[in-house]
């Protein structure tokens, strides 16, 4: 079986901006475009796992263009701009008259190198090709890039629009159930949502590996389930330096690892005021070098082996 087969996040990852989850305003706006068939430059904001990858992709396959994706925070070298974006910005399309796109994945973990040097070719070809960035931070990506974009941010930002977004998302996940025929209360699984949300890949991740533990039933016991997140701070609490290293590695977790060692691990160092105040500290350092890193997997083990040193 394949991994997109057997990973639901990638199952069932919509092929449509119209099947994606977002809120109403941003998926009407981005439709337009659709049926426009055209895009400007676009950069999309949020945190992790609410489908600023999968909405970048969705809008190539709609709009019929090709384009090249680019993960920024692995590969954000020289080779890239002259390479990989020159190469493919200079030709035309081989399969249609539509602009071609390039995706530039995790874009706030791009050198500053990359970032200014991506200036001049947005604008030198901006008659044959479009840019798409996506990033987890806003303010780590240059205002000069931003300028030439339109921005969207996929955050929620008021309760009614999260109210309804648990719904859409409650109806999607009764459907990925339903389909892979596990069992679950109804009740259970908004609670589940709602305490996971906005992060649906998540949300989808935990109900797959809880389900394959518990004989494919979704019951109350989900909702203190250990997530493969709560795994990873077991690892780096028993200072199992290189599990959590393989972890992270095994589980592609890179970008947003900063803002889950803010949230997840810390509150677990609260008992100590010393140990606690220097990971804050350690965990923000790591944070703001990681858009000027040229190998985030070096700069991921050095934060953990740091971390486990202090505690």
């Amino acid at each position: 079986m394949s991994k997109e087969n057997f990973i639901w996040a990638e199952k069932y990852r919509p092929k449509s901006v119209n099947d994606i989850l977002l809120p109403a305003k941003v998926k009407q706006s981005l439709l337009e475009y659709v049926e426009a068939g055209e895009i400007p430059h676009l950069l999309f904001v949020s945190g992790a796992g609410r489908g600023k990858t999968t909405t970048a992709k969705a809008l190539c396959n709609d709009i019929g263009a090709e384009y090249l994706y680019i993960n920024a925070s692995d590969t954000n070298g020289i080779d890239v701009l002259r390479n990989k974006i020159g190469s493919f910005a200079k030709t035309q399309s081989l399969y249609s008259d539509k602009p071609k796109i390039v995706i530039l994945d995790e874009f706030d973990f791009a050198t500053q190198f990359l970032q200014a040097g991506l200036r001049s070719p947005m604008e030198e070809f901006s008659k044959n090709v479009r840019f798409i960035m996506t990033a987890n931070f806003e303010n780590k990506i240059a205002d000069a890039i931003q300028s030439r974009c339109q921005v969207y941010n996929f955050n929620i930002d008021t309760p009614a629009i999260k109210t309804e977004m648990v719904g859409q998302v409650g109806k999607r996940m009764v459907e990925i159930l339903k389909s892979e025929n596990v069992m679950f209360d109804p009740k259970v699984l908004i609670e589940l949502i709602s305490k996971i949300y906005p992060d649906i890949r998540r949300i989808i991740n935990t109900l797959q590996k809880f389900s394959s533990q518990n004989n494919n039933v979704i019951d109350s016991s989900v909702l203190n389930f250990e997530s493969a997140n709560h795994e990873l701070i077991n690892l780096i609490l028993e200072r199992n330096w290189t599990g959590s290293r393989k972890f992270c590695l095994d589980m592609n977790i890179q970008s947003d690892l900063y803002s889950f060692l803010y949230t997840d691990l810390l509150p677990k160092l609260a008992h100590d005021q010393d140990k606690y105040a220097r990971t804050l500290l350690i965990i923000a350092d790591y944070q703001y070098k990681a858009g000027m890193v040229t190998d985030p997997e070096i700069q991921l083990a050095a934060c953990l082996m740091e971390i486990i040193g202090n505690i």
